[in-house]
């Protein structure tokens, strides 16, 4: 009771960086137990986010643990800051994908 029935993470900072950006590792305290429930990561496979990147969801898998769902989307590169919306990180040019993704996802949650 009161935990939510999932979690989706589009594009998210998940590790802790040099950067030390805040990250989902440091909101749930660094302890994976917290953040056992039913979990999807929306990664895009060009995001150039020197926080976001690919391979930080891989690391990010293996330090949680548990189960986690991942979806790794392909696009274009986009334009502008890596960082920001008009980019890959932003799953620019692909949004309607990433609704059916994460639309498919939650409609696989079971029933509370």
């Amino acid at each position: 009771a009161g935990r939510p029935d999932g979690m989706v993470l589009t594009a998210p900072m998940l590790m802790p960086t040099a950067e030390r950006q805040p990250s989902f590792h440091d909101a749930i305290g660094g302890t994976p137990d917290r953040a056992r429930l039913p979990l999807l990561v929306v990664g895009h496979v060009r995001d150039a986010c020197r926080v976001t990147t690919p391979a930080s969801i891989v690391t990010f898998r293996a330090w949680h643990g548990g189960p986690v769902d991942v979806v790794m989307l392909d696009g274009p590169d986009g334009t502008g800051d890596p960082c920001e919306a008009r980019s890959a990180h932003g799953f620019a040019g692909i949004d309607s994908e990433v609704v059916a993704t994460v639309t498919r996802w939650i409609a696989r949650l079971p029933p509370r």
